[in-house]
């Protein structure tokens, strides 16, 4: 689930600012990656060594238009 929230700031009558906040991922749910299936290693077969989702990201922005 992503989101973004934003908001609008006026200066005058020329100078606006919007300032943004994107977030990917929000609630960064574990989904387990493909498993090991190297056969020769009887230790690693099988094992989840990590993660198939991407981490978390927040991202800012400012945006002055005049």
């Amino acid at each position: 689930m992503d989101a973004t929230l934003a908001k609008d700031f006026k200066f005058g009558e020329r100078i606006n600012v919007r300032a943004s906040l994107q977030l990917t991922n929000v609630f960064n749910p574990f989904a387990p990656g493909a498993p090991s299936t190297t056969v020769t290693t009887v230790a690693s077969w099988g094992v989840i060594n990590g993660q198939a989702t991407t981490q978390r990201q927040t991202e800012f922005g400012l945006r002055i238009s005049f």
